[in-house]
């Protein structure tokens, strides 16, 4: 019951520069997309399993382009922070450790290795050229090898 004594936990990541809640579990600003927004990263056996919410929007897009300067991550195009905080926020982001498992909320999960996507983006969103990768996604993701698409949590 959200009454009792201790059954909340008001995180100020921002201030903190993030916070372990349990054992192997950890809570960090996330800096980019909205205020408040927060990336959790959970240590398992092998790599950790990072959950970034929606300051990834599209792997392919964000994580797989042509940047016209080096390491220069994409942006979601839906932010309210200033696009220079976005840009730190994706380079924080792909900076937490040198291998992990990246679960968007939009897309399809993929393997980072030493900041690039090494696994999954076979079945990500399809980048196209011609059209913003945004409007690609309006009428929801395709079937992939018989699989349901992803829900907006990431999950299958």
């Amino acid at each position: 019951r959200l009454h009792t004594r201790g059954a909340i936990w008001l995180l100020d990541l921002e201030a903190t520069g993030g916070e372990e809640i349990l054992p192997g579990l950890r809570c960090l600003p996330a800096g980019g997309h909205t205020e408040g927004s927060m990336v959790i990263v959970a240590e398992t056996d092998e790599d950790a399993a990072v959950f970034c919410g929606d300051l990834v929007y599209s792997v392919r897009h964000q994580l797989m382009n042509d940047p016209v300067t080096v390491n220069d991550p994409g942006l979601s195009a839906n932010y309210v922070v200033t696009r220079r905080g976005e840009k730190a926020a994706m380079k924080r982001l792909l900076g937490i450790a040198p291998r992990f498992r990246l679960f968007p909320s939009h897309d399809w999960p993929v393997v980072i290795d030493h900041g690039k996507v090494a696994q999954g983006a076979d079945r990500c969103v399809a980048r196209v050229d011609s059209a913003c990768w945004c409007k690609q996604t309006e009428l929801g993701y395709k079937e992939t090898a018989g699989e349901a698409a992803p829900t907006a949590t990431g999950s299958r």
